[in-house]
């Protein structure tokens, strides 16, 4: 018997799916006593540690209240990995999953195997970290008791929460369960080369039985602003353009991405125009605009509409909107100099450029920094404030309509003038040296970047430009078709032609089409 079986997907006709990342749950019981201890933490980052579980405890109200039919968290569920906080959160999640909703969650960077702290006055004391191990027994309810399989290079698992819809939960922090790998020991390793393979295989796999495929990661898959792969790499899956290309290949055009903590959407084509991956990244819970996504999937999961929405009170803060953009604001500011200091080499090579003229002014060249230190400190002094409102125009997305957009452009080209003019002491002089050598800087540099974030657009100025709404969006996916057939079994070997509906058709009139013939997918032009 050539055929025992054929699979359809049987969809529900709307699915709605809940996003919110990066909640950074930490359990109330670490902060044994406020102090200089953890006032440190909180002053070294734009994550409101100190709110997260009433965030959460927010957000968990609303998910009840909307009643999804799944939720998904990219990652970063934690403040630290702190067992305590996993614990905090399952108790939270295990209300939603009572009241029928399904929840998955992968790991992020600040899940497993990191320095976890109780926080007493103006001392720590070591909490008991997460192993990856605990995790996957942790979340059992939350995406690892439904896996279809998982992956023995990490902790990447597939499950088929709503028929017909096949997630592929990847581990892009490349962890790893000693129990699947257990010649690995118990050091974290990033094998995501490793994984890819089984990433796409499940991918083939799903495919072949009809099904729609999403993925999930906490690494972007795609650059959200020109240059992200160079400047953020820490946040980009690393040679994530090549691996987003494979993905689409392979029929995975739809994934959810966190970890950056911008409320942002990416789409990149293949080479052809013809077909593409979208990553829609959700910012922190816990950080400036503490947003969430509401998905609306129709049509046999290829009709995808994405809103956005944002908390804005809880029971301790009637205005998460200030509270977050103030701590958001002044970390971005602190950051700068560590973050304009990747530009030094490219200033000096700018620079260079007008040294003879300034040496034939004997223009004092040491008024310039020296180091890459007091480069980066310079340029805060000066282009601090346009660079940091143009990081929160970008964390907010949508930046081209943004009426705020349009003027930080001039006013980094007139911070870096005035940089210039108060360098060398002359106005003159200081035009002269902008002119020659900061246009050309700017140009090389910023100006790419810029044009990207302000207009909202990443491979700006290319035949691959794409400008998508970053609040609310429409997408059209094509639709799963059935392209295998499953538990095939045959005694001898056949000469039978069949439709992909199952229908045997006469082997001498075969018109153009995709065929089954002997088990296998025939394709008549």
């Amino acid at each position: 018997m050539l055929m025992s079986g054929i699979i359809y997907a049987n969809a529900q006709s709307t699915t709605k799916i809940f996003v919110v990342s990066d909640p950074h749950v930490m359990a109330p019981e670490l902060l044994v006593e406020d102090g200089m201890a953890f006032q440190k933490v909180e002053t070294s980052t734009e994550k409101l540690f100190r709110y997260s579980y009433d965030f959460f405890s927010a957000i968990k109200d609303t998910i009840l209240q909307r009643k999804p039919d799944l939720v998904l968290m990219p990652g970063d569920l934690t403040k630290s990995g702190e067992l305590v906080s996993h614990q905090v959160l399952i108790s939270m999640l295990d209300e939603i999953r009572e009241q029928g909703i399904k929840v998955l969650v992968i790991p992020g960077n600040h899940d497993l195997n990191i320095i976890s702290d109780y926080y007493i006055g103006d001392m720590t004391m070591p909490a008991e970290k997460t192993t990856p191990a605990q995790f996957v027994d942790m979340y059992q309810n939350y995406g690892y008791g439904m896996a279809i399989d998982r992956d023995s290079a990490s902790l990447s698992y597939v499950c088929e929460p709503i028929e017909g819809l096949r997630m592929i939960c990847i581990d892009s922090e490349g962890y790893y369960d000693p129990r699947l790998a257990p010649d690995n020991g118990e050091e974290q390793i990033h094998s995501f080369e490793k994984a890819l393979t089984w990433i796409l295989k499940k991918a083939d796999e799903a495919r072949e039985e009809g099904k729609q495929v999403f993925a999930m990661m906490h690494h972007n898959i795609l650059e959200h602003f020109d240059g992200q792969a160079e400047y953020m790499k820490n946040y980009f899956l690393e040679n994530g353009k090549n691996i987003s290309q494979q993905f689409l290949l392979h029929g995975i055009r739809l994934v959810f991405t966190g970890h950056t903590h911008i409320q942002d959407i990416a789409k990149n084509y293949n080479a052809e125009r013809t077909d593409s991956i979208i990553d829609i990244a959700t910012g922190s819970l816990i950080s400036y605009p503490c947003p969430f996504r509401e998905v609306t999937v129709t049509d046999n999961f290829s009709q995808i509409d994405v809103k956005s929405g944002k908390l804005t009170k809880t029971k301790t803060s009637d205005d998460v909107y200030a509270l977050s953009y103030e701590r958001l604001y002044k970390n971005t500011l602190n950051r700068c100099p560590l973050y304009a200091q990747k530009f030094w080499s490219s200033f000096r090579r700018s620079l260079n450029q007008f040294l003879p003229l300034l040496q034939a002014l004997e223009i004092d060249i040491f008024k310039f920094p020296q180091t890459s230190a007091e480069f980066g400190e310079l340029t805060t002094r000066y282009m601090g404030e346009p660079i940091s409102k143009a990081c929160m125009i970008w964390y907010s997305g949508n930046e081209n309509k943004n009426p705020l957009s349009a003027a930080i452009e001039q006013e980094v080209k007139d911070s870096m003038l005035r940089m210039s003019i108060d360098m060398l002491g002359d106005e003159t002089v200081g035009r002269m040296a902008y002119d020659y050598a900061m246009q050309s800087y700017y140009t090389d540099n910023f100006e790419p970047i810029i044009n990207s974030v302000i207009n909202d657009c990443t491979n700006y100025g290319t035949d691959y430009a794409d400008v998508t709404d970053d609040e609310n969006a429409t997408f059209t996916l094509p639709k799963p078709t059935l392209s295998g057939i499953r538990n095939i079994t045959r005694t001898t070997k056949s000469n039978d032609y069949y439709t992909i509906d199952g229908r045997k058709v006469d082997v001498n009139h075969l018109s153009k089409g995709i065929y089954i013939h002997d088990g296998k997918k025939i394709v008549i032009r």
